[in-house]
């Protein structure tokens, strides 16, 4: 699809390193402020292990709606990850493509997941400056 060269303009390879960087620090910093074990399924295996039934039982009723309609709160991160690119093949086109129809089809976020992930966050905050 389309092919920058990187190689030769050094401005331009930190360019894309440091947006690359940014996303992907941001990705992992979402990540945290969920629950990244439930996130990623360990605890669904743990809990089954265990008989203790599905990990979302144990969640409140707020955040399970969020989860309802939108896993992971990184959207924008994502498709700069995904189309953000020096070199766009069409393999790669094609899965960035798909992901981002996935992400606008099934993640609706609303006025109610915002209100909640910013105390969420702000309860995260000042524990961790407690804690400092």
């Amino acid at each position: 699809m389309w092919s920058l060269e990187t190689s030769s303009n050094s401005l331009l390879s930190w360019f894309f390193s440091v947006v690359h960087t940014f996303c992907w620090i941001s990705l992992y910093g979402t990540s945290i402020l969920m629950d990244f074990s439930e996130l990623v399924g360990l605890k669904q295996v743990y809990y089954r292990n265990l008989d203790l039934g599905d990990p979302l039982l144990y969640k409140s009723r707020d955040l399970c709606c969020v989860y309802s309609h939108m896993r992971h709160p990184s959207f924008f991160c994502f498709c700069i990850l995904f189309f953000f690119r020096p070199v766009m093949t069409i393999d790669r086109f094609l899965f960035a493509l798909s992901f981002a129809v996935y992400m606008v089809r099934f993640f609706r976020i609303d006025r109610f997941d915002f209100e909640y992930q910013k105390v969420q966050c702000s309860l995260k905050w000042d524990e961790l400056q407690r804690l400092m």
